[in-house]
């Protein structure tokens, strides 16, 4: 019974230890992958950002070492509350819930100066780009049940941001389109 016992306490000793050293692999692993991973933090600054959204914002550049060379990618960090949270894109028609509970709690979107904020910080978070004649379409219209921000086309349609307010100017709803109506 004792050899029994001693042989299973060897066996998973040698178990664990292969173990213990996979996860000194990974961990090895890990401490690699970081060390070729540069991260570039730039907070987000506008008077516009600021009394439409009650949340912080970061453009966060993150650049990957390997093979001689590098990529990057570009991803939009927002903080709220203490909290990373995440914001919608703007690559398909959708709702954009975790954008509109970023509105800031005294904002009001019922005049064209409002508007005006509202199409900068838009502007800051989703910038438009300079080719395929976006920036000649962009627009502001007011409708029945708020505003919609022109951001450019969309193949033969026009896209942007469809943004529902009561009757307070409140912001209660947030959409993305790829298909506005005209």
């Amino acid at each position: 019974m004792g050899n029994r016992v001693l042989l299973a306490v060897l066996a998973a000793s040698v178990l664990l230890s292969g173990s213990w050293a996979m996860a000194d692999e990974k961990e090895e692993v890990r401490k690699e992958v970081l060390r070729r991973i540069e991260i570039e933090t730039t907070e987000l600054e506008s008077v516009a950002l600021k009394k439409v959204f009650g949340a912080t914002f970061y453009n966060v550049k993150v650049k990957i070492k390997k093979d001689g060379g590098s990529s990057t990618s570009d991803m939009l960090l927002v903080k709220k509350d203490g909290n990373f949270v995440d914001i919608e894109g703007t690559s398909t028609t959708k709702k954009m819930p975790g954008l509109g509970s970023l509105i800031a709690k005294d904002f009001k979107l019922k005049s064209e100066a409002d508007a005006k904020v509202f199409e900068e910080a838009l502007d800051k978070l989703y910038p438009i780009r300079s080719f395929g004649g976006d920036k000649e379409t962009k627009a502001v219209k007011k409708t029945s049940s708020g505003w919609v921000f022109v951001r450019g086309k969309f193949f033969k349609s026009l896209k942007g941001f469809e943004v529902t307010t009561d009757a307070k100017g409140a912001v209660t709803a947030i959409k993305y389109n790829l298909e506005l109506k005209q």
